[in-house]
């Protein structure tokens, strides 16, 4: 068995494994389960390969794995609760908003978009890579990681964490502060009227 498969087995083991934990029947109030697991990903390494008549190309090549952290959620609700979602399209409200990618993310691929750079021969082709590459820094650098309030309720939900104190942080705050948030709005929606009349 290759290393991918292993790592794809022993993620759905894991998975199927919530999903035992997880309480069977229909919950009469929201309810959910969450599980912190231990996960392997791909070191991808990028190789210059150098080449005398033309320009230098560059490979991705696994060269090992990382540890990595997993806080893995299945939502239940009640089909009351799935209705009133569906009712008022709450599935499309953002829950968080956050930077796509760390600094040390960013760091690695600017790293990367430097190596293409240096690696071209060419002049005019080294700065025009130079100039497309600035660019999309600076398009990576404003992107943003948004998770809405149906994002919670695909189960498996998971998010992924470089550390076990990261992993540890987000469950809590998924137990302490998302989903209070998640159970409120949908309190507030139990008695919405979609007409109303209002003196003063």
């Amino acid at each position: 068995m290759t290393p991918k498969e292993q790592r794809v087995e022993a993620r759905a083991q894991q998975l199927a494994a919530l999903a035992e934990a997880a309480p069977k029947g229909a919950p009469e109030r929201m309810r959910a389960t969450i599980q912190i697991n231990t996960i392997r990903v791909p070191v991808i390494e990028q190789r210059r390969i150098r080449k005398f008549f033309r320009e230098d190309t560059f490979e991705y090549v696994e060269t090992g794995e990382h540890v990595r952290y997993t806080v893995d959620m299945i939502l239940q609700l009640p089909e009351h609760d799935r209705a009133i979602i569906s009712e008022h399209s709450l599935d499309g409200i953002l829950v968080e908003d956050e930077p796509r990618y760390t600094r040390e993310e960013l760091r690695q691929i600017e790293e990367g978009y430097r190596n293409e750079v240096e690696a071209a021969k060419d002049h005019y082709l080294k700065a025009a890579i130079s100039a497309s590459t600035e660019l999309a820094l600076d398009s990576q650098r404003a992107e943003r990681k948004q998770t809405f309030l149906g994002d919670y309720l695909v189960a498996p939900f998971s998010r992924e964490f470089v550390t076990a104190p990261g992993a540890n942080e987000y469950a809590d705050k998924l137990k302490t502060k998302i989903l209070p948030q998640i159970r409120d709005t949908l309190e507030r929606y139990r008695s919405h009227k979609k007409t109303d009349t209002i003196e003063f």
